[in-house]
């Protein structure tokens, strides 16, 4: 496959788990076709900041900084961000909107198209024009 191929991710009309394939074959060839775009195990400073970061975002008064508006995302069944920590978090920001897409897990662009087609509607209205 070369880079820019649609083939890979293009949908076959009717069929099953049609969306899940779609998105697993269209990573796959995206990767065979530059391999320099895959993501590696996460790495022992990664956590560090990671870890970081999230101290530094746990008190309330640091969202209240964020001026901007904000869309946040959250999928209903996921087991790596906290649903209900992102919630309080959203609900400490001047201008957030906040949304919980039910049944979505954590990567919400590779689900299922009616999990994608939620995130897109949230974003339709959240953005200006």
């Amino acid at each position: 496959m070369a880079l820019g191929d649609p083939a890979p991710c293009s949908s076959s009309p009717g069929a099953a788990n049609a969306s899940k394939n779609i998105s697993k074959r269209c990573g796959a060839a995206i990767l065979e076709a530059d391999p320099t775009l895959g993501i590696a195990s996460p790495t022992v400073a990664w956590f560090d900041a990671a870890f970081a970061a999230m101290g530094e975002f746990r008190p309330p008064e640091f969202a209240g900084r964020i001026r901007q508006p904000v869309l946040m995302l959250a999928a209903g069944n996921d087991r790596i961000v906290s649903a209900p920590a992102n919630a309080e978090f959203a609900q400490h920001l001047p201008a957030a909107s906040h949304r919980v897409i039910p049944g979505a897990r954590h990567e919400i662009l590779q689900e299922d198209d009616r999990y994608r087609a939620q995130l897109w509607a949230a974003f339709d209205a959240f953005m200006p024009g």
